[in-house]
Order: structure tokens, then C-alpha cells, then sequence
């Protein structure tokens, strides 16, 4: 509960907001993998076929 507080108060600078950007952008790609290379594993390699096409 103090990060939250401290983060609604202390407004970020333009510098640390692109930096939160950036590594929320970083987890949220290194998830996407895990999750495939999970898919893959158990043999559920192309669930989504529309979405993975490249048209």
C-alpha cells in the first residue's frame, strides 16, 4: 500500500515514466513467451491460428 501511495504522490518525471514503459513492456513480452514455449510443450502450438497468420 506505501508503493501505491508513493506513486499516486510523487508523480513521476517523463525519464521514469518511459523507463516504467519500457520494463512493463519487457515483462509483458518475456509472459508472451513463456506462455508459447509452454503452449509448445504441451503440444497446443497453434491455438490462435487467425491471430498468428501474417496477412
Amino acid at each position: 500500500m506505501k508503493t501505491l501511495k508513493e506513486l499516486v504522490i510523487n508523480i513521476p518525471t517523463p525519464f521514469q515514466a518511459v523507463h516504467f514503459l519500457i520494463a512493463s513492456k519487457k515483462v509483458h513480452l518475456c509472459m508472451h513467451a513463456c506462455g508459447k514455449k509452454r503452449d509448445h510443450k504441451h503440444g497446443r502450438s497453434n491455438l490462435w491460428p487467425a491471430l498468428s497468420s501474417n496477412t
